[in-house]
């Protein structure tokens, strides 16, 4: 037995071989550069920072166990087909805030892990764009937070499960148009939240799942903003009482735009509630699977509605200043009103297009957008939008529109964009007197003048 510790990272660009017991630790990164081979057996590895496997590397740790503990953010890097971890260990440092690790956005090959995947010692996990394929089980554990973001996914093999422990956190957030995901390799996985656990889901996809579907334990928690709404729920293990979604948590849940699409081998039951405590009310459910015929529902505490829909109206639009100077921030604002007894529930995109002559369509985004958070029923709000300034004397025609990627259900879509506000551009005045100093020590000449009445200018032309 022997081990080898290194602070200032390891670098492998040839065979690194070791077939002893013990641990080869570095406390900053350890890279698989292209060309190296593993030849490791009875040891383990562990990695204070970033980990990378490059391409043109192979290196099979089906029984190496590897262990990432940074203390600060760092990222995983997969770039290798023959390249995977087997256990592997993401966990936290002590006494340091949340951990964080990222499946780098710059792999070019899926993250595999063949043996059981630890998230756990106050350390979050972010996947987004990236895929993570797991043959073995993942376990969320306390203080620990897996993240799965737009266009992310995770795989599970056949009979392995994802288990999010008393308190730990599955955070499962897409977008519109860019849903998280998580699903199989093959077969049917067990996807649980165990009371003490918390998940946040919105425009995700569930699918694959065995015959309890995505179960939400008594005494777990729904985030109550993010509550499974815009998911899909499809492809669930057929058999008897097979379902799509359990839940038998006590809470009084809110879920917009959920969708359960045609039955295909999801078994009996869409949702299954059978404890006398909670409810969940699906508010512009879809899918041809979706509604209180196809739920098990022993308590009436699933309640299934349509037509629920927001109004999202534009009540007045301005500029803050109707002749700026070139290059002079000014502002556009815009008061929109949720004419309707329903919340949002997700967040409202606005786009301000700047210098042009129609309103664009909606498949177009614009020069510039914000988000605001949900509006409740019957609120108006305002908010101000800065786009870059014209550097030139011209004229806009200035247009917004609300909610363009149709995150919203709404009563009307087609008066969503309104407009224009008109913005005439001014030269800045000429300087006729400006102040001119020359200093003969070093050659400068300083030029100082004001322009009176115009607010600060950050460019000119001499």
């Amino acid at each position: 037995t022997w081990n080898l510790l290194t602070y200032n990272g390891i670098n492998v660009y040839g065979t690194l071989k070791k077939n002893a017991a013990g641990t080869i630790v570095t406390n900053w990164d350890f890279l698989w550069q292209s060309g190296s081979v593993a030849n490791l057996t009875l040891c383990s590895l562990q990695c204070g920072k970033n980990w990378l496997f490059d391409t043109g590397c192979t290196v099979d740790l089906t029984n190496i166990p590897v262990t990432l503990n940074a203390g600060q953010p760092a990222l995983i890097t997969t770039n290798s087909a023959v390249a995977w971890f087997g256990e592997l260990n993401i966990t936290g440092v002590s006494m340091v805030a949340q951990s964080e690790f990222t499946l780098s956005p710059a792999s070019s090959q899926t993250m595999l892990v063949k043996g059981i995947l630890n998230i756990s010692g106050n350390n979050k996990v972010f996947i987004t764009g990236e895929t993570l394929q797991a043959e073995n089980n993942i376990n969320v554990n306390s203080t620990c937070t897996l993240h799965i973001g737009p266009d992310g996914v995770v795989a599970l093999a056949n009979a392995k499960a994802l288990t999010v422990n008393p308190g730990g956190t599955l955070e499962t957030l897409g977008s519109y148009g860019h849903k998280a995901r998580i699903t199989h390799i093959t077969g049917n996985y067990a996807l649980s939240v165990l009371s003490g656990g918390n998940i946040s889901a919105e425009y995700t996809t569930f699918e694959y799942m065995n015959i309890n579907g995505v179960v939400v334990n008594s005494g777990a928690l729904v985030n109550d903003v993010h509550s499974f709404h815009f998911c899909t729920f499809q492809n669930g293990q057929s058999g008897t009482n097979g379902r799509l979604l359990t839940i038998t948590n006590n809470q009084i849940l809110d879920v917009y735009g959920a969708d359960f699409p045609t039955n295909t081998g999801t078994g009996n039951w869409n949702v299954y509630k059978n404890v006398n405590q909670g409810e969940v009310n699906f508010y512009n459910y879809t899918g041809n699977f979706g509604g209180e015929s196809y739920d098990y529902d022993t308590y009436n505490r699933l309640d299934w509605t349509l037509g629920s829909l927001c109004e999202l109206t534009i009540v007045d639009y301005w500029a803050i200043s109707d002749h700026p100077y070139v290059c002079e921030e000014n502002s556009y604002g815009i008061e929109i009103s949720n004419q309707s007894a329903n919340p949002t529930v997700a967040p409202i995109r606005i786009d301000l297009y700047c210098n042009r002559e129609v309103l664009p369509a909606a498949t177009e985004a614009g020069d510039v957008f914000i988000y605001l958070e949900p509006l409740a029923a019957w609120e108006n709000i305002s908010v101000e939008i800065l786009p870059a300034p014209s550097a030139v004397a011209t004229t806009w025609k200035s247009w917004f529109r609300v909610d363009r990627l149709n995150e919203i259900a709404e009563a009307d879509d087609g008066n969503n964009g309104d407009g224009y506000v008109q913005t005439q551009w001014q030269a800045l005045p000429v300087v006729t007197n400006p102040l001119i100093s020359y200093d003969l020590g070093t050659n400068l000449i300083e030029l100082s003048w004001a322009y009176p009445d115009v607010p600060d200018v950050n460019r000119f032309k001499i």
